[in-house]
């Protein structure tokens, strides 16, 4: 893989934005939800390319207020997962939003998405509730949420 660059994502990249996510997750937004969530006060997005030919490899939306901020959705290209993308991501979102004045992140993720649940881990996030069934899959069944909290700046546990 080709080395990554990390910059913030304006209304004119909501439509590879867009795409991402629909790879990615079973409850697509489109460009327009990008839009609407970007003229938010607070929200910020990050996108992630190879260097090499400006590809969006990855995404991470942010809403901050006051001393906190929520990370409201995190993807990777399928083929691009566990190259260290979604760490880098989270990690340049936490900085950030810690710069800003936040003290702590929130997020939440499947339960079943056990490689994203190891990534926080890593990060330093801990479980802090649940959502049930709040995530729809495309056969009509649902997955709880796990809610996420860590401290800003970010702590990485080694050997998680």
């Amino acid at each position: 893989m080709s080395a990554i660059v990390i910059s913030c994502a304006g209304e004119s990249d909501c439509e590879a934005l867009a795409e991402l996510h629909a790879v990615s997750f079973e409850e697509r937004w489109n460009a327009e939800a990008f839009r609407a969530l970007l003229s938010r006060g607070g929200a910020h997005a990050y996108a992630a390319r190879a260097a090499s030919s400006a590809e969006l490899m990855g995404l991470l939306l942010v809403q901050r207020a006051a001393d906190e901020c929520e990370i409201l959705t995190l993807a990777t290209l399928p083929q691009a997962r566990r190259t260290g993308i979604a760490s880098a991501l989270l990690r340049r979102a936490a900085q950030d939003a810690c710069a800003g004045g936040a003290r702590t992140i929130f997020l939440d993720v499947a339960e079943t998405n056990a490689a994203a649940a190891a990534l926080y881990a890593k990060l330093g996030f801990s479980s802090i509730g649940r959502r049930r069934g709040y995530y729809r899959q495309r056969d009509g069944s649902t997955v709880d949420a796990l809610l996420l909290r860590a401290d800003l700046p970010l702590r990485e546990k080694p050997g998680v």
